[in-house]
């Protein structure tokens, strides 16, 4: 990693035009991307882009009340795992089952001999 890992990482969005339907007034659709700057130089092998759709919702006073961001996950990891250059991903668990899962995988990997000392070991 030849990164600087002080750096903080800059994003850029943006938004191209939102649609209004006539029929449903408070609704509103558009396109997004969002894309890394500098990824390359904190370190990754390259520069990520996520492309999606998104839906918001106003209220009766204009005022955002939902903002829904679609976009495809799959897509995303491939090209973090890419960015990384790992060829697997780790991730955080999202669901109580894999988490659980993923628990109990670590468990069977420890060795129950080093959680405990032996008394032998006592210095006193």
């Amino acid at each position: 990693d030849d990164g600087d890992d002080d750096a903080p990482l800059l994003l850029k969005g943006a938004q191209r035009g939102l649609l209004f339907d006539a029929e449903q007034p408070d609704r509103a659709t558009g396109a997004w991307t969002l894309r890394t700057l500098n990824a390359v130089e904190c370190g990754a092998a390259a520069e990520c882009e996520v492309r999606g759709m998104l839906e918001a919702r106003f209220g009766a006073d204009d005022r955002l009340t939902r903002l829904a961001l679609h976009f495809d996950v799959l897509d995303v990891m491939r090209q973090l795992r890419a960015a990384r250059q790992a060829r697997v991903l780790d991730v955080v668990p999202n669901t109580l089952h894999a988490a659980l899962r993923a628990m109990d995988a670590q468990d069977a990997d420890w060795d129950d001999d080093t959680l405990f000392l032996d008394d032998d070991d006592d210095d006193d």
